[in-house]
């Protein structure tokens, strides 16, 4: 007797009363163990079956003699090839049965068994060979790519009311990870952040009902987050400023994306050590307080509107603070008629504006006095005392105001 259609209901009721026996797996294996094969019970030749995800359910005509019949048992094989009870109904009328809690895309041979009143057992009964079904994949999977450090996945909704949720998978060394959770059916929209620029990913994802089955994984879908912004043309540092270096460049013409400021980067080495020294809206930076004489190395990057910085891997230009200006050589220092007498003279004079002469008695800096805004390149001191050691310095001074290293110190008494 068939009447599947017509006891849906009936297939459930009985089914959460079989919901609640299958909590007792343990006790139902020592149960049908403990009987007695008994070739008088009868065998059940119809059965019917219908495949769920992670469940499978059972309906079966049963005997016409029912006498001597306890009820029945769903039940498999174990390793050692022996029985093992997963539902037992102790009712000789019902005729449907469930088990759950079964692995997708899985094969699995179960037992029918009709139970005695006895504590026997039939000694035939009826195999029923089932593979569970699967959830389908979620269907077309789409990225947004171009986002500043982050990738915009989503899909359509999956038709199966019963999808609890999505997981968001991301390949990583050829394997896919779970990188999120999506909580709703109708929500198909995930965000992946904290990405680096200009690189591609790649994502799947899966359903998950509320039984915790998860769908077959959905086609593979690629995106790339936003490039950095192109390299600078014409980048170049100063080499004639006094104490500071100014780096200039190009400004990027009609970029992919709004550039809004440049990033300078400096290092007293050319290939290492470089450190962010400044941040400019204009197309020139200059660093200031350094020494004269230093040289120093840069890289200038775009950055755009999202705050997505040029690639740090690019040449870089040198730049050279001004040096000092050439120090004069002492072509005569001498007493002349109770006056000292200065007179240099330097090779290349074209930065030179002045010099400045410095006096000392004995070389302590108490006495130090300087003679500055001389324009000739001679000095006489007018102003000796007697028996006193007098040191002189000469320096030359450039339209900066860079002075430059001493003279060798002349020593002059009256």
């Amino acid at each position: 007797m068939s009447y599947w259609i017509k006891t849906r209901t009936l297939f459930f009721l009985s089914s959460l009363f079989v919901l609640w026996v299958l909590q007792g797996c343990g006790i139902l294996g020592d149960d049908i163990a403990k009987r007695k094969p008994d070739s008088t019970l009868p065998e059940i030749y119809k059965a019917r079956t219908l495949v769920d995800v992670g469940s499978v359910g059972f309906e079966w005509s049963a005997p016409k003699n029912l006498e001597g019949v306890e009820g029945y048992a769903i039940a498999i094989k174990d390793e050692k090839n022996k029985l093992k009870a997963l539902s037992v109904i102790k009712n000789p009328y019902a005729t449907h049965a469930y088990v759950s809690g079964l692995t997708p895309q899985a094969r699995y041979d179960f037992y029918l068994i009709v139970l005695g009143k006895n504590k026997n057992i039939a000694s035939r009964y009826k195999l029923i060979r089932v593979t569970t079904s699967y959830i389908d994949p979620v269907e077309r999977v789409f990225t947004t790519g171009g986002l500043p450090r982050e990738m915009k996945i989503f899909w359509t909704p999956h038709p199966n009311p019963s999808i609890r949720r999505y997981i968001v998978q991301r390949q990583e060394n050829g394997k896919f990870v779970n990188i999120g959770n999506v909580p709703h059916r109708l929500l198909v929209e995930f965000f992946d952040k904290k990405l680096e620029d200009g690189k591609q990913y790649t994502y799947r994802i899966i359903a998950e009902s509320f039984e915790g089955k998860q769908s077959l994984p959905s086609e593979k879908v690629t995106g790339q987050t936003r490039e950095k912004p192109v390299a600078l043309q014409n980048v170049q540092a100063s080499k004639d400023q006094p104490k500071s270096i100014v780096i200039t460049w190009d400004r990027p013409i009609n970029p992919k994306y709004p550039i809004v400021s440049y990033g300078i980067f400096a290092s007293d080495k050319p290939d290492s050590g470089f450190k962010q020294v400044g941040t400019t809206a204009n197309n020139f930076y200059k660093e200031t307080g350094l020494a004269s004489d230093e040289t120093r190395f840069y890289k200038v990057v775009a950055i755009d509107q999202d705050g997505i910085m040029g690639d740090l891997n690019i040449p870089t230009v040198a730049g050279q603070s001004l040096p000092l200006p050439p120090t004069p050589k002492l072509t005569l220092s001498a007493v002349r008629k109770n006056a000292a007498v200065l007179k240099w003279e330097v090779g290349d004079d074209s930065r030179v504006e002045s010099y400045k002469v410095c006096r000392s008695e004995k070389g302590s800096k108490k006495t130090r006095i300087c003679f500055e805004n001389i324009t000739k390149p001679f000095f006489i001191d007018r102003e000796m005392d007697e028996k006193i050691l007098y040191y002189y310095e000469v320096y030359s001074i450039d339209k900066y105001g860079l002075e430059s290293k001493p003279t060798p110190t002349a020593e002059l008494e009256r």
